[in-house]
């Protein structure tokens, strides 16, 4: 009962119903009312030993039972603990399958097979009138003696009500239509209106495209014509004297070189250079394309050949903690001298799943039962398997769906 102690005891209530199940069994002073010799064999010193047994149970037990287990965690895992006992997900387990279960052999731990009757009947063989057993159980929302009951991650029924979910705020809406979308829709339609607007004026005002302002004279686009004063009248160039005229245009005097700072004259250089530069450059490899391409693969090469000598550190205690720090001090002494830490690894798996130990050798189920009793895996030994043996116990166990629950003790 060690096994399910460490899983159930997280909710007395469930363990206890547990143990009652195996303390009728074995030691209740009726037993004989509920339960029925199926078959004996030949123990050593010749005498008769129990082979299996048919245990009657009542409905109310054996779902009472059930509903106080069927929530607990295994936080190890990070799931429910029937996955353990049941044989199967936690989520496909019933009252049923899970008695069956456990009445099997072939989970490994059962010494002999039970066969779990579930009934409010009573059931007559061989002139023989059975009483399901029908003790009563403990919810697993209920104190059992002393012992407080389960907790809410353990027990649903444990859990404080969930509130009412408050109903959803009616949806703002102007003249039927959501208030995002008039809202979006009204800003849109402004911009519109707004740049509609400004391209008419735009194109009316400053560009005269109506022919609205008064200007009988519009330069020329030839600057040395506009300089020379001949201007365009009615589609017909015509010279006019630039002196006293109300039309004429102001000079803008040009930029002298005297004008231009240090810093626009620095940028222009800067410029200038970058250019000729990025000119020269882009003409030779065009004109050496073999040559760059060679180049620049011998330079990527020179500069990736480091990659030969890189190491991968899986190891937590090398990543996480410096050689001459304190913590790795006193860990090194403390396995100078006491020995490596242990740590258990529970491991629930069944035949159609292959596990990888040490260089990657596939273990089977056979084969993973008989290496767990004789050996304690750490990170210096190894299991190897030859090719035939594995080969072997994969056609023995191809077809099997039983399960196992090996314990593993590692060096931590």
């Amino acid at each position: 009962m060690g096994l399910p102690q460490q899983f159930f005891l997280r909710c007395p209530s469930c363990y206890n119903n547990f143990l009652n199940l195996y303390c009728y069994l074995t030691c209740g002073p009726q037993q004989s009312n509920f339960l029925m010799i199926n078959g004996t064999e030949l123990a050593p010193g010749k005498k008769s030993a129990v082979k299996a047994v048919a245990y009657f149970l009542t409905k109310e037990y054996a779902h009472g039972m059930y509903n106080s287990c069927k929530d607990i965690q295994m936080p190890s895992a990070n799931e429910k603990a029937l996955s353990v006992f049941c044989g199967r997900p936690a989520e496909q387990c019933t009252a049923e399958l899970w008695l069956s279960y456990m009445g099997s052999t072939a989970n490994g731990h059962t010494p002999f097979d039970i066969n779990f009757s579930i009934g409010d009947k009573n059931v007559t063989i061989k002139n023989t009138t059975y009483s399901p057993m029908n003790y009563p159980t403990t919810a697993c929302n209920q104190e059992y003696k002393n012992r407080s009951a389960c907790s809410c991650q353990d027990c649903e029924a444990a859990c404080a009500p969930i509130p009412p979910v408050p109903p959803k705020p009616k949806p703002c809406t102007l003249l039927h239509i959501d208030c995002y979308y008039f809202g979006f829709g009204i800003a849109c339609l402004a911009f519109n209106l707004f740049f509609f607007i400004y391209v008419i004026c735009y194109n009316v005002l400053v560009r005269n495209s109506l022919g609205v302002t008064d200007s009988d004279y519009s330069p020329l686009e030839d600057d040395e014509d506009y300089n020379s004063g001949v201007f365009c009248v009615n589609g017909h160039s015509k010279k006019r004297h630039r002196a006293g005229s109300q039309n004429q245009r102001i000079n803008i005097p040009k930029v002298s070189h005297a004008d231009i700072s240090c810093l626009e004259k620095t940028g222009s250089w800067m410029e200038t250079l970058l250019e000729s530069f990025f000119q020269a450059w882009g003409t030779f490899c065009a004109r050496h394309p073999v040559l760059v391409i060679v180049l620049g693969l011998v330079v990527a090469g020179g500069l990736s050949a480091g990659i030969s000598m890189f190491q991968v550190t899986t190891d937590p205690v090398e990543l996480w903690s410096a050689k001459d720090s304190r913590a790795r001090t006193e860990r090194d002494y403390f396995d100078s001298h006491f020995g490596y830490s242990m740590t258990f690894v529970f491991v629930m798996w069944n035949s159609k799943i292959l596990l990888f130990v040490g260089k990657y050798k596939r273990l089977t189920f056979r084969a993973l039962e008989k290496i767990s009793k004789s050996i304690l895996f750490n990170h210096e030994e190894k299991m190897i398997l030859n090719d035939d043996q594995i080969s072997k116990e994969q056609d023995e166990h191809q077809h099997s769906d039983s399960h196992l629950l090996v314990v593993f003790s590692i060096r931590g």
